[in-house]
């Protein structure tokens, strides 16, 4: 019977401990019983709730029972890259037929939180982290062989895995092909809250001019949803591909509000040259819009590198500006002389632009990716080059509900039990002993 159930109990974690310097400094459990602890004196009291608020202000559905403790850390992790990590465990469910779920006890850890002051700096990161929860939890339900043999997953073939032989079930090809962390970054885009997809304003080198901002240091965070809206932008965006959010509602019976919104069309409208060597290139660009004619609420443009591992954004216009932005340099005359100022896009290696549109409930749409000659004066336009017979119908992906599904279930419940019983007498009579 032990032999057995050693079987069927297979553990999938992601887990590491507090260092034991950490010593909490408060603590708050919510109303669902969720317990958060604050090893930071930077978070204390109402922030606690502030946390609490904003974690629920993500769309959730049964898997919120799940989650029992968030721990806010001051400092850096282990390897000090991430800024938040999610530990769960992973049990074989179904007796008969191979099913897991995730067993109760999930645990949210946020890092460096002696440098954030509010919610605002740490929704993007506690969506991914709750969306790493709300996946692992419906896969584990309903697309278990995501555990088992991933790639035969219904999950890997919604996403395309086969177009991006890149995507892999853990981070050898770096932290953004891990299925997994797609799978989270699908979540802040059909679920996040509102906050999860706050906007970082970007001036163009046009508008950096007129307003005297010419000398200030530009910094942006990745974490900037209107700029990276998913950290792979590699791969389409979840709402270019349809049958993910089929996918996502269907397993979780959990419903988006995210709505599609049309590709943007990005145009190189003029070059001027200012003298000098100097050159001011304008692009604008057609509305996105979704089915009911609703244009989108803002515009991102960004360059990025030949390879496209480094980027850096260009400008963000709302629905209300004009759909253009500049690129290349500005010049100041006066009367003793004139001076240029560029941005370095030009002849700096970013040569590739991409447009980033943002609908009302944060739904987020990409442009074609397009590599610009700035010396002939052209743009070349990449379209995509997935087929769209390559995607399964949502239909092919039915969870597994049959009677005799539900009957194993039932019975590998009462042997888990019976065998945590079981461990918990065994436990305490070597203790007593």
């Amino acid at each position: 019977m032990k032999k057995i159930l050693i079987i069927l109990i297979v553990l999938f974690s992601l887990s590491s401990s507090a260092s034991a310097e950490n010593v909490i400094t408060d603590q708050y459990v919510t109303e669902e019983g969720i317990q958060i602890n604050s090893y930071s004196t930077n978070w204390q009291g109402q922030k606690l709730k502030d946390i609490h608020d904003e974690l629920i202000s993500n769309t959730h559905g049964e898997e919120l029972s799940s989650l029992k403790t968030i721990n806010l850390y001051p400092g850096a992790n282990g390897d000090g890259k991430e800024e938040g990590m999610y530990h769960f465990s992973i049990r074989k469910a179904n007796l008969f037929s191979g099913g897991t779920k995730l067993q109760d006890g999930s645990t949210i850890d946020l890092y460096n939180m002696d440098s954030k002051k509010s919610v605002d700096e740490i929704a993007r990161v506690l969506a991914h982290e709750y969306g790493h929860h709300f996946t692992i939890y419906y896969m584990a339900k309903h697309d278990s062989k995501y555990f088992t043999d991933w790639k035969e997953s219904g999950y890997y073939q919604t996403r395309l895995g086969k177009e991006f032989p890149l995507i892999a079930e853990d981070e050898s090809n770096g932290h953004q092909w891990n299925l997994a962390e797609i799978a989270a970054e699908d979540y802040v885009q059909l679920y996040g809250s509102p906050k999860s997809k706050g906007a970082v304003e970007v001036y163009d080198i046009l508008e950096r001019f007129q307003k005297g901002l010419l000398d200030n240091k530009l910094e942006y965070s990745s974490l900037s949803y209107n700029i990276t809206p998913q950290e792979n932008m590699e791969i389409p965006l979840a709402l270019e591909i349809p049958a993910v959010r089929d996918y996502w509602e269907k397993l979780s019976e959990v419903s988006s509000d995210a709505r599609a919104y049309s590709k943007p069309e990005l145009e190189f409208d003029s070059a001027t040259k200012l003298g000098d060597g100097y050159s001011q290139y304008l692009f604008k660009w057609s509305d996105s819009r979704d089915a009911s004619g609703v244009e989108a609420s803002y515009y991102t443009l960004v360059a990025y590198s030949s390879d496209l591992k480094n980027y850096t954004p260009i400008k963000l216009v709302g629905a209300d500006e004009e759909n253009e932005a500049v690129i290349g340099s500005v010049v100041q005359n006066t009367s003793r002389s004139r001076r240029y100022y560029s941005d370095g896009i030009p002849g700096g290696g970013y040569n590739k632009l991409k447009l980033i549109a943002v609908g009302k409930n944060g739904e987020a749409v990409a442009s074609s990716l397009y590599e610009v000659n700035y010396e002939n004066n052209s743009m070349t336009e990449f379209k995509s080059n997935y087929a769209s017979d390559s995607i399964p119908a949502v239909e092919n992906l039915t969870k597994d509900e049959s009677i005799f599904t539900r009957v194993s279930y039932v019975v590998s419940e009462i042997f888990y039990i019976i065998y945590s019983i079981y461990e918990m007498i065994f436990l305490h009579i070597s203790i007593n002993q």
